[in-house]
């Protein structure tokens, strides 16, 4: 770690890819310690997020999402290519992690960034569900006809809730914005995996009845064209269509922001000036703004461009599937 007296600057960090039985998994920010990537450019290139959390801890995240998170940067950016059907699975609110895991736990958006024409997810149940019932349903490979199954298309986002089964079906690029945490649980493998934790996650269930469907997008005001797509949960999430500069202020540090280019091109500047430092954010790349750079530009760098904003919120410490199961 070099200079601590410098200021810090919007930051890259290196992708990280692994493949799994499904698909592959691309982390383009994460704070994970096994998943622990290194910063791409600057000053601050070679350090990994770890170290960079360890020396700059609130000028990183910021006074709001320190004293909500800890030392443990909030926020998961992946991207999911799916090209097998996944395990069902199931999250955990942050009560029951913390409690049986010392750790955050899981809500997630999903935003469609590929689907093909037959492309399928399941979220959750299609009917009240008997807990014996489920699990006979389980063991014997009746699962499918009880769940929720949706017909995902491109730029639809979904918002699933620890409680909630779900999977991705085969054909599906996904991008997945949650709290820092990969706690999961699988409890079906669709006669492809034989070990599960369905026994362990059972009381973890909601079993009722649910309807999803794409997150009706709020217009915000941000200055220009946005519209929500979570709020009240452990990050906001915004998208934003940039024809123009979007001037980005606070009156002091609060906290971070990542950008997530989802078509386009855009880029950080930070200053209007035509020779202000460039940080670029091309399709599919993820930037991290910290709380220290409180001011400055986003700058769309091509037509069409669109951009997802991620803030920081607050843990959901409130389990309700306990409650109503």
């Amino acid at each position: 770690m070099q200079d601590s007296e410098k200021k810090l600057y919007p930051l890259h960090f290196l992708p990280r890819t692994g493949e799994t039985p499904w698909g592959s998994v691309t982390y383009t920010l994460a704070d994970l310690g096994y998943i622990d990537p290194e910063v791409a450019g600057g000053w601050l290139a070679g350090n990994t997020f770890s170290e960079l959390m360890e020396t700059y801890l609130e000028r990183v995240s910021g006074d709001e999402a320190f004293e909500a998170f800890g030392t443990q940067f909030p926020v998961l950016v992946k991207v999911l290519d799916v090209r097998e059907r996944q395990p069902l699975c199931l999250t955990a609110g942050d009560e029951v992690a913390a409690q049986r895991y010392d750790a955050f736990g899981k809500i997630f958006l999903w935003h469609v960034l590929e689907a093909s024409e037959d492309a399928e997810l399941f979220i959750g149940f299609n009917r009240d569900m008997d807990a014996s019932a489920f699990y006979t349903r389980c063991r014997s490979g009746q699962v499918e006809p009880v769940l929720n199954r949706l017909r995902p298309r491109k730029g639809d986002t979904f918002l699933v809730r620890p409680g909630t089964v779900f999977a991705a079906g085969a054909g599906l690029k996904l991008l997945e914005i949650s709290e820092s945490s990969e706690l999961m649980f699988h409890l079906h493998g669709w006669g492809k995996t034989e070990e599960d934790d369905l026994e362990e996650a059972f009381d973890l269930i909601d079993f009722r009845k649910s309807e999803p469907a794409p997150v009706a997008e709020t217009p915000v005001d941000k200055g220009g064209a946005a519209f929500g797509l979570a709020s009240g949960e452990a990050f906001t999430a915004v998208r934003l269509p940039l024809a123009q500069p979007l001037h980005i202020s606070a009156q002091a540090p609060g906290s971070f922001a990542v950008y997530h280019c989802l078509q386009g091109s855009a880029a950080v500047r930070l200053s209007e000036r035509p020779d202000a430092e460039r940080f670029p954010i091309p399709s599919g790349a993820t930037l991290l703004v910290p709380a220290e750079v409180f001011d400055f530009f986003l700058v769309p760098e091509a037509p069409g461009t669109q951009v997802l904003e991620i803030l920081g919120g607050t843990p959901v410490t409130k389990d309700s599937y306990l409650e109503n199961g």
